[in-house]
């Protein structure tokens, strides 16, 4: 009789250990999957909208910087991009060329922000 119980308990001991690994396996997905997501967000968020950018760089510098709201419609740039600098025309350059953009010093304080040439 015990060998017969032992055996049993042997045999319901391995059927458990064959259907451990999918529920892991699927938790281990599940987690891969929330932290994938979290990342996505968190590059998602990192993102500024250029023309809130050039905002804050005419009011960090108390400078006029013009532009068409057309060439910085719906362009967004990195917060790594957007890092202060105490040189405008650097800060302005490291928004603007990513995009294809590029600026023009017209007056003391005063920038334009030029776009992309059509072909």
């Amino acid at each position: 009789m015990k060998k017969q119980l032992l055996k049993l308990t042997a045999a319901c001991g391995m059927i458990t250990l064959c259907y451990l690994p999918v529920p892991l396996s699927a938790q281990a997905f599940a987690y891969a999957q929330a932290k994938q997501k979290v990342e996505r967000e968190e590059t998602f968020s990192t993102q500024i909208k250029l023309k809130d950018a050039i905002l804050s760089l005419k009011n960090q510098f108390n400078v006029d910087i013009l532009f068409e709201e057309k060439i910085l419609s719906g362009l967004m740039v990195s917060q790594e991009d957007f890092k202060s600098s105490k040189n405008l025309e650097k800060s302005l350059d490291n928004l603007l060329a990513p995009n294809g953009l590029t600026f023009k010093k017209v007056r003391k304080n005063t920038y334009l922000i030029i776009g992309k040439k059509s072909d």
